[in-house]
């Protein structure tokens, strides 16, 4: 009963002393579940970013390598720019290949890739015998490539090259031991035969004229590539902390091209 009685009890002091380490212990519980959930976030971002790129990117570069249809047939066509590449590949069976011209364009306002495809609608063959194809106005179909997708920088989504004779600081070509001029894809990714050069990418300018289109010999794909927004994932991360840049060109040559361009040669595409 004495017990019962008896008055004294935590003092204020104490009390307080409590709470603030009863707090200091909640913050450093959910300062631990946040890091863990935005690391976790992050982690997932990332693997959607890069599988969703890879995935995109190859769908592209499939494309293109259907593109040489024909001897002296320009599979890149005239117009094409840094966001939009139109070009032109072929899909069937090898007894009945079937050209459609394709138009993947960026819009920078959603960060949405597409692929319209438009079909044949003609073909003549001009004065040296080359097919001149003909295509629908209207696009046959249209599908969604990749989503949440920026330029690297400043570089375009889209560059264009073409063989090239490389020059050293004094303007004077680089030349192979038989005395032919070498010839190469400057592209910012080839060393000059012979040395450990790699000269900076000469990308030809957009909107490609219809002579540069004739001798678009690569096409270079450069784009970062955010989280497509599935469960766990945070679109709206920093581009460096969950996007995947990607970078990678397409030869559009049936054969490897020599490395001498000899007695004034220019190597074209679909050769």
């Amino acid at each position: 009963m004495s017990a019962i009685r008896e008055e004294s009890g935590f003092t204020l002091i104490e009390m307080l002393v409590t709470i603030l380490m009863g707090m200091l212990i909640l913050s450093a519980l959910v300062t631990i579940m946040i890091t863990t959930l935005d690391q976790t976030t992050r982690y997932f971002s990332k693997i959607d970013a890069t599988q969703h790129a890879r995935v995109g990117v190859e769908q592209i570069e499939n494309e293109l390598h259907s593109a040489c249809v024909t001897d002296n047939v320009t599979p890149v066509l005239t117009g094409s720019t840094g966001t939009t590449l139109q070009f032109v590949s072929q899909y069937g069976t090898s007894a009945s290949l079937t050209p459609v011209e394709h138009v993947i364009s960026w819009n920078s306002s959603t960060g949405v890739l597409t692929d319209a495809t438009y079909a044949e609608t003609g073909v003549t063959i001009n004065s040296s015998g080359v097919p001149v194809y003909t295509f629908s106005t209207t696009a046959s179909n249209t599908r969604t490539v990749l989503i949440n997708v920026t330029e690297t920088g400043t570089t375009p989504i889209f560059e264009y090259f073409k063989y090239q004779v490389p020059t050293n600081s004094s303007n004077q070509p680089y030349t192979a031991p038989d005395g032919n001029d070498y010839e190469m894809l400057i592209d910012g990714t080839n060393a000059i035969p012979g040395t450990s050069t790699v000269p900076a990418a000469q990308p030809l300018t957009t909107p490609l004229s219809s002579s540069d289109a004739s001798l678009t010999s690569e096409v270079m794909i450069n784009m970062t590539v955010g989280p497509s927004g599935g469960t766990g994932e945070n679109i709206h991360l920093n581009p460096g902390d969950a996007a995947d840049a990607v970078s990678d060109g397409v030869v559009l040559r049936l054969t490897p091209a020599a490395n001498e361009a000899g007695n004034g040669a220019v190597f074209l595409p679909c050769q």
